[in-house]
């Protein structure tokens, strides 16, 4: 369901005259939204890093 939401969203944002969106900070390791954005024509362009300092 999340998928087709998505998709949903994005050929309206097109139909609409988007060009562009930005979809939040979505971890690297979620394979699965990576593998949707990348599916319905999306592009990763920038990389946060999250790191924990252990004493």
């Amino acid at each position: 369901i999340d998928a087709l939401m998505y998709v949903e969203a994005a050929e309206e944002a097109f139909r609409k005259g988007y060009k562009r969106c930005e979809m939040s900070m979505i971890l690297e390791d979620n394979v699965m939204m990576n593998r949707i954005i990348q599916r319905i024509g999306g592009e990763i362009y920038k990389t946060y890093r999250i790191y924990e300092m252990v004493f």
